[in-house]
């Protein structure tokens, strides 16, 4: 890890990331809405090799899964 990064900081706010309230709470708007937050948060991590970048790449697929089924379900 490079100078001054705290692991436990970062993969602590990971666990946020990992899948939002919206997503809990059936919005599909705020779930979109916390997706497009949560992507650039996810690459930074993988990037500054706090987690690999294909368990990077397996988070986003799966929070973008829930994200699809939430606007399919609400536009059924």
């Amino acid at each position: 890890m490079g100078a001054g990064v705290d692991p436990v900081q970062h993969v602590g706010g990971f666990a946020g990331v990992h899948r939002p309230f919206a997503i809990d709470a059936k919005d599909a708007e705020k779930a979109q809405a916390a997706y497009v937050l949560a992507v650039p948060v996810i690459d930074r991590m993988a990037d500054k090799g706090i987690i690999h970048k294909n368990k990077a790449a397996r988070h986003k697929s799966r929070l973008n899964g829930h994200v699809k089924a939430l606007n399919l379900a609400v536009a059924a």
